[in-house]
């Protein structure tokens, strides 16, 4: 299956979902932004407690955690960025960090994880109520109008 049609195939399962675009949007922004949690392999079974206890839409936090599973890695390193850009203190590099992580002393670490933390959170708040809007509006607005576009006949060339 070439991109473009998983693309398309993709788009039209999540313009196809049941439910009011709140919740819709909801459970969507909630599974894109599950990829920011080290969750080691249960972000999938999060993002559905998550949805289910939200009142979201299960299926598109399972659209949206999927669909952004591959990006995790840019998230993590967003989240440690964006952290130490916001801590005053630089947290150690991560680019001048030693081959062993036992020759790193107990105050690195924890400015680490702070700056880590700190970028998740925020990370997740910002770009959570970003999609949860931006998705709201397209399935309110353009619901229609994607559909038909993305169902339309091609003619054969």
């Amino acid at each position: 299956m070439t991109v473009r049609r998983l693309v398309r195939y993709y788009l039209l399962k999540f313009l196809r979902l049941n439910g009011s675009p709140r919740k819709v949007a909801l459970g969507f922004a909630l599974g894109v932004c599950m990829n920011f949690y080290p969750t080691f392999g249960f972000g999938l079974a999060l993002a559905v407690v998550l949805a289910g206890v939200m009142r979201a839409n299960i299926a598109a936090s399972l659209l949206g955690d999927t669909l952004f599973k591959w990006l995790f890695p840019v998230f993590f390193y967003l989240n440690y960025v964006v952290g130490e850009f916001l801590i005053d203190h630089p947290a150690g590099g991560l680019a001048g960090t030693s081959s062993s992580v036992w020759e790193w002393s107990r105050h690195n670490l924890t400015q680490i994880s702070q700056a880590f933390f700190l970028g998740m959170v925020l990370n997740t708040l910002i770009l959570g109520t970003t999609l949860y809007f931006l998705t709201h509006w397209l399935i309110l607005n353009h619901r229609r109008q994607l559909l038909r576009f993305l169902l339309r006949r091609r003619r054969p060339v």
